[in-house]
């Protein structure tokens, strides 16, 4: 997936509301693209991982919520499981 970089950037950005909705917009393409979304999350997980550790509540529930777990949630393989928790 192309977008993988350019969401990454998103998702480093200061605004709450920002990141807060890519986070949201990320769990939407889980959601619509399943099994082919994988490559893209595996891009995506360890920025996403880095903002459940801000101190701006919005932006680590968000990363956590909105797109870690939804993707789990959705996806449920057992490799991106395992590639998660390397990183926890």
């Amino acid at each position: 997936m192309d977008a993988a970089p350019g969401i990454c950037t998103q998702l480093q950005d200061k605004r709450s509301s920002l990141v807060k909705e890519v986070c949201s917009i990320i769990s939407e393409m889980a959601r619509m693209l399943g099994d082919t979304f994988d490559p893209a999350a595996v891009k995506l997980i360890p920025t996403l991982l880095s903002l459940t550790f801000v101190t701006i509540r919005v932006i680590s529930a968000a990363a956590w919520y909105d797109a870690i777990y939804k993707y789990m949630y959705i996806c449920q393989h057992i490799h991106l499981y395992v590639y998660v928790w390397m990183f926890v």
